[in-house]
């Protein structure tokens, strides 16, 4: 006759001795290359000053922020051929003194921009005299969003201000761009003021 040999019973220590160092080693290696992929991402996007070879690029993106404009609120902005800004409004963003504008580089390719002025209270007795700076546009390229390009943008612009002297920061933005409302809140800002309208025809 046969002999019956019981199956060995596999302690569960060993078991977990066996497959969980394999386990876990495997999920951090998917871990760490994803993280290494949006270091290198997030490393490949510069921020600085617009400089004179930037000014193609720019309007690129500066069109495509018109655009988007142009589609979400059609009874106030408009499509257009032909260049978004002309070369004197590129050179006095760049040559004033009161202006900033800085680009979100990746190589050679402007993937994002943030305009911004200052300005100062009117000389009229209800007002107290006072300097802010007023951001004009901020706008990243689809594929470079959620990698904290806005929020670069928006913190060296503040950095900037500081470094003028300047206490306040202060943004328009219209309620269909929610994206970028909810980046402006993360950093802080908070309605002061409300615009409001009302179409007749």
């Amino acid at each position: 006759g046969s002999t019956f040999l019981p199956s060995p019973v596999v302690p569960f220590p060993y078991i977990l001795s066996r497959f969980l160092p394999t386990l876990f080693f495997n999920k951090v290696r998917r871990l760490a290359r994803a993280m290494t992929w949006l270091e290198r991402r997030s490393l490949m996007v510069i921020i600085r000053t617009a400089g004179p070879d930037d000014y193609p690029g720019l309007i690129a993106v500066i069109q495509a922020v018109d655009n988007l404009h142009a589609d979400a609120v059609p009874r106030v902005f408009r499509r257009i051929e032909g260049t978004a800004r002309s070369v004197e409004w590129f050179a006095d963003a760049l040559n004033t003194p009161d202006s900033l504008l800085l680009v979100a580089v990746d190589g050679d390719a402007v993937v994002g921009f943030l305009a911004a002025l200052v300005r100062q209270s009117p000389e009229m007795p209800m007002f107290v005299p006072r300097c802010w700076m007023v951001v004009d546009g901020v706008y990243v390229a689809d594929a470079y969003r959620g990698q904290g390009v806005g929020r670069a943008l928006m913190e060296q612009a503040q950095a900037w201000a500081l470094a003028q002297g300047l206490a306040e920061v202060e943004l328009n933005v219209w309620e269909f761009n929610q994206d970028v409302v909810g980046l402006y809140e993360a950093l802080g800002y908070t309605t002061i003021t409300r615009r409001m309208w009302k179409a007749l025809r």
